[in-house]
Formats: C-alpha cells, structure tokens, sequence
C-alpha cells in the first residue's frame, strides 16, 4: 500500500465523508427506530412485503448497544454494513490525521467482482426474506 501526500482539499473531502459517516453511527446510537418512526417504508405500504433495507435502522441500532444477536435477527447484513462504515471512517480519518492517502491497490475487475458478490449476497437475502413473509 504506497503512501501519497494528501493536499488541503483531498483532507477536507476525506474529513467531510468521515463526518457524514460518524453522523450516522451516532445517530444509530441516540435514534431508537421502534420508539420513534421517521417514515414508513413505501414498498412495505404498497407490498406489504420487506424492502431490500428494511430492519438496517433497528439493526444499526442495535449494534450500536452491543446487542449483536437483535442486530443480525433486524437485518443479517446490518452489522456487515455498520462494521464497514466504522472501518472506513476509520480509514478516512487516519489518512486525514497522518496527511497520507492509503492507496488500495485493486484492479478494476477485482472491485466489481467485490461489489457484484455484496449485491448479490443483499438481493438473494432480500428475496429469502420475501419467501419467508408470503407464507
């Protein structure tokens, strides 16, 4: 992983996505979604079926009270997407404080193929759900 020296506007940007990140974990702690609804979800009204991210808030939620097993029954991808978020703000804030861009090496195939399988693993749990909720 080589190092590059990040200019004035790259550790805003890095510092600005970090921010944006934070935000939402800590709104995963102090917003407790079964107390207090922002919106119903429109698929669900017109469905009556879940939504490919239905139970990611209750999920979030619960992982950010270390109550791992509620976190996975809400959304089993929840704490994947919650752990990621937390390592890349991480990662943000890091270069940000060092001054340095870490550079992920990875070919392009190799990312699509990454970001292929996560989508892949959502829908196909999406649709088991589904199943699940139609008998």
């Amino acid at each position: 992983m080589p190092l590059k020296s990040l200019n004035k506007d790259q550790k805003i940007i890095k510092l600005g996505i970090a921010g944006v990140l934070l935000l939402i974990l800590l709104t995963s702690y102090f917003y407790d979604p079964v107390n207090y609804t922002i919106t119903d979800c429109s698929f669900r009204q017109m469905t009556g079926l879940s939504c490919p991210s239905c139970g990611l808030t209750r999920s979030f939620h619960a992982l950010a009270h270390f109550h791992l097993s509620e976190a996975f029954g809400f959304h089993l991808l929840g704490p994947v997407f919650f752990t990621g978020m937390f390592l890349w703000m991480s990662w943000l804030i890091i270069q940000t404080v060092t001054g340095n861009s870490i550079q992920l090496k990875l070919k392009t195939y190799t990312a699509k193929m990454i970001l292929g399988f996560v989508v892949a693993i959502w829908v196909v749990y999406w649709v088991i759900r589904m199943l699940g909720e139609i008998n």
